[in-house]
């Protein structure tokens, strides 16, 4: 997501979407503004945005809820919505979702002081997680659902008891700003990333450095642990992927294709593909073990925030600078639905464990909570 000067054209583009019947599939018609530059076009709509609607005081408990499938992607709709407490909207960076291990609970960092948790089956702020004079990006919750770390602006990363609030570690990175931070499948490290373009593993009891990796040598935006822990995958501003052997620390693959800022990547469940999203507005699959590029996903017409798999590895989750999120199939290496989402940039969206909750997390100030109600079966 970058804010450059460049040459700029404008061209207008009166669009009608035949059959559709969902008011937040996009879209109807759009100012299209093309910026070029040497390797890229980047086209991002100015169309007035689609209403989107108004958190409420207490929004409504679940309903009973299906899993989400390719096959009932069509029947999602929003369920819940929430104002990030404390979002700084002058600020820009990346913004995450995090779920408890149960799915019942739901955190977000975005430019925001407070890091809320909310309790989706009441629909209620079950607590806060307050830092030391921080602003959060990148947050992310233990295997075991006991502790939350945060990431953000002053170097720092912090652990808090998801209990109590209480904050058990304060760990200076002094590696600028925090980009992303994820939990070892063990729960027992955490790997943070930064613009400085080092992969930290810190020991989650004591928080002493464990590894540092060499990364990109540019800004990383993002950093994912294997299945079964042993590999760990980046992104960053070298317009590339990275596979790491931990127990050597060495980079084993690098994975090619991107023509801008890879913003996010993530193991498949099986370990067998990486998927990672970047600025140049497509979703990279590659092969883990071989770093083959398999396939390009076009669709978003803004850079791509952030991409996740399913928990059964059968589809993607995207979130762009075209305010939508989209679910891609994995086997069939196509689009399933695009929804729009948000009246500003959607950022890196999540799944929930058991599969049956999408969040997706926006510039506008809000978080959404997107499901398929059992009583929408056909």
């Amino acid at each position: 997501m970058l804010r450059l000067s460049f040459i700029v054209a404008t061209i207008f583009l009166l669009a009608m979407v035949a059959g559709c019947t969902n008011p937040q599939e996009t879209s109807t018609s759009a100012v299209i503004m093309i910026t070029a530059t040497p390797r890229l076009v980047i086209v991002t709509s100015t169309a007035a945005p689609i209403p989107t609607p108004t958190p409420t005081a207490t929004p409504a408990p679940l309903p009973e809820l299906d899993s989400i499938t390719i096959e009932n992607a069509n029947q999602i709709v929003e369920l819940q919505r929430f104002w990030i407490p404390g979002f700084d909207e002058n600020i820009e960076g990346q913004c995450s979702v995090a779920f408890t291990p149960d799915s019942s609970r739901l955190a977000a960092a975005c430019n925001n002081v407070v890091i809320p948790l909310w309790d989706l089956r009441r629909g209620t702020l079950a607590r806060t997680f307050e830092g030391i004079g921080n602003l959060w990006k990148s947050i992310d919750i233990s295997p075991g659902g006991e502790i939350i770390a945060g990431g953000g602006y002053d170097d720092s990363v912090t652990l808090w008891n998801v209990i109590s609030s209480e904050i058990l570690l304060n760990i200076t990175v002094d590696a600028g700003i925090v980009r992303e931070v994820a939990f070892s499948p063990e729960g027992d490290a955490l790997a943070s990333v930064s613009q400085h373009g080092q992969i930290l593993l810190l020991d989650v009891v004591s928080g002493k450095q464990l590894q540092v990796l060499p990364g990109h040598q540019v800004r990383i935006n993002s950093v994912e642990f294997h299945p079964e822990g042993s590999l760990i995958v980046s992104g960053g501003g070298d317009n590339s992927a990275k596979i790491w052997d931990l127990l050597t620390g060495e980079e084993i693959l690098s994975l090619e294709g991107p023509n801008f800022y890879v913003e996010d990547v993530e193991f498949s469940p099986k370990g067998d593909l990486v998927v990672g999203a970047s600025d140049d507005h497509r979703l990279y699959l590659w092969d883990a073990i071989t770093g083959e590029l398999l396939v390009a996903l076009s669709g978003h017409y803004g850079p791509v925030n952030g991409a996740t798999f399913s928990p059964d590895g059968s589809m993607v989750l995207s979130g762009s600078n075209d305010r939508t999120f989209r679910l891609w199939d994995v086997n069939e290496r196509t689009e399933i639905r695009s929804i729009s989402a948000h009246n500003d940039l959607v950022l890196r969206p999540g799944f929930s464990p058991d599969s049956k909750l999408i969040a997706t997390i926006s510039w506008d100030g809000t978080v959404a909570v997107w499901g398929v109600p059992s009583d929408n079966r056909e």
